[in-house]
């Protein structure tokens, strides 16, 4: 009995498959401002022929993030549902069987992008009174 389930076991251990999406970057929608967050996330997958088919892996996670709020999708709680839903939608959408999904990292990438958003963050530790001020400066330094 113990030569067949680990016959069993090596022969399931030949058809799975594994795959490492590292440092998948992708930009969310945040509650707390009106500005668009970046978001890297390191998964790693185990199932049947993922290999095969990373194109429709990083679609998947594509799709799937950008449905996320960030705050939510950082809590323990969100984390969960983003793994359970991952795996529905890509059995369902791609017809990839995913047997376990691991995250391996999943932060937020804190960047200014964005004129007015650069002139918050300095309004914030008191360093501008004057909105178009800036905007002047900084559009001096980004004609030169």
């Amino acid at each position: 009995m113990k030569i067949l389930l680990a016959l069993s076991l090596l022969l399931l251990s030949l058809y799975a498959d594994s795959v490492d999406m590292l440092d998948f970057e992708a930009e969310l929608f945040s509650k707390e401002s009106r500005f668009m967050k970046k978001v890297s996330v390191s998964l790693h997958l185990e199932g049947n022929g993922l290999q095969a088919k990373t194109y429709a892996l990083e679609d998947g996670l594509n799709i799937l993030l950008s449905s996320y709020y960030l705050e939510d999708l950082l809590t323990s709680k969100g984390k969960e549902g983003f793994k359970k839903s991952f795996i529905q939608f890509m059995k369902k959408r791609y017809k990839v069987p995913i047997n376990d999904l691991y995250i391996l990292k999943m932060v937020q990438i804190h960047t200014i992008t964005d004129i007015d958003e650069l002139i918050e963050a300095l309004k914030k530790q008191g360093c501008c009174s004057n909105q178009k001020s800036v905007k002047k400066l900084f559009n001096r330094v980004e004609g030169q």
